[in-house]
């Protein structure tokens, strides 16, 4: 099943721009003072365009999950602990209380941007 990529104004603006440079006679240096880019910017952009299309404007990695992440039943399993067992701890005593008797190895701060969302 294909993936559904949704693009943002800028990113069709990008597009736009890099296919008149490759279509018509709009030249690089003036494409990169439209964008905001250098003109070594403008090339490697026209070089992704013709390579992969309208992707070619959008960063490798965009609609990937970061490779730090981590996995979200993780998250769900910390905080049901949090609320069922220990609502009444602070982020860092709730946080050793997880490493010394749930083996959940995390950082303070992971536990407290969870709870806090």
């Amino acid at each position: 099943m294909p993936q559904t990529i949704y693009y943002s104004g800028g990113d069709m603006r990008r597009y736009n721009v890099i296919k008149q440079t490759i279509d018509t006679d709009l030249s690089t240096a003036a494409a990169a003072r439209m964008l905001g880019l250098s003109r070594r910017q403008v090339f490697r952009l026209k070089a992704a365009v013709k390579k992969r299309s309208t992707r070619g404007v959008r960063h490798g990695n965009c609609g990937r999950s970061p490779a730090n992440a981590k996995p979200k039943h993780l998250r769900r399993q910390v905080i049901g602990i949090y609320q069922h067992d220990c609502f009444d701890f602070n982020f860092t005593h709730f946080t050793e209380t997880l490493a010394e008797e749930f083996s959940i190895q995390l950082s303070r701060e992971t536990v407290r941007f969870w709870l806090r969302a």
